[in-house]
């Protein structure tokens, strides 16, 4: 278990945060993990999980880890043809990245994590700033939406 001053080191929402964690995460204990997971959820804002922290996690040995953090993420939607053109048509086309975290999140070994990936949005009001597809774009998306796909 971290110290409150080292959970907060790792948990602070700045530009160096993601290489800390990563320098921090193999030597890490899986409850250390969930501590940094939901300490970065909670810091962002808006209880998400950061895609940056997603790449690590999905990675991890840990069920428990790549499911903590894929509860609170956003994965971008299956990409079938009409939704590659209407997001074509917005310049929002999902990168490879994000494509990848699907497939390891719906490949991977775990039930809980391949049920985090085609849920429902809780609420009709959603912001493009907490889904991966379109944390890369350069507007600003901060304003709450209203996405009827």
């Amino acid at each position: 278990m971290l110290t409150e001053r080292i959970l907060e080191e790792l948990s602070r929402n700045t530009p160096r945060t993601p290489e800390l964690v990563k320098l921090a995460w193999p030597s890490l204990s899986t409850e250390s993990k969930i501590q940094i997971i939901d300490g970065l959820q909670q810091k962002v804002g808006l209880t998400y999980t950061p895609s940056w922290l997603m790449h690590i996690c999905i990675e991890d040995d840990s069920a428990l880890v790549r499911y903590w953090a894929a509860r609170k993420f956003q994965f971008c939607p299956a990409l079938d043809g009409k939704f590659l053109q209407t997001m074509s048509f917005f310049e929002f086309a999902p990168s490879t990245d994000d494509k990848e975290l699907r497939d390891k999140a719906i490949n991977g070994e775990s039930e809980l994590v391949r049920a985090t990936v085609d849920r429902k949005i809780p609420s009709a009001e959603y912001t493009f700033s907490n889904c991966a597809c379109f944390e890369a774009c350069p507007q600003n998306h901060s304003d709450p939406v209203f996405l009827f796909l």
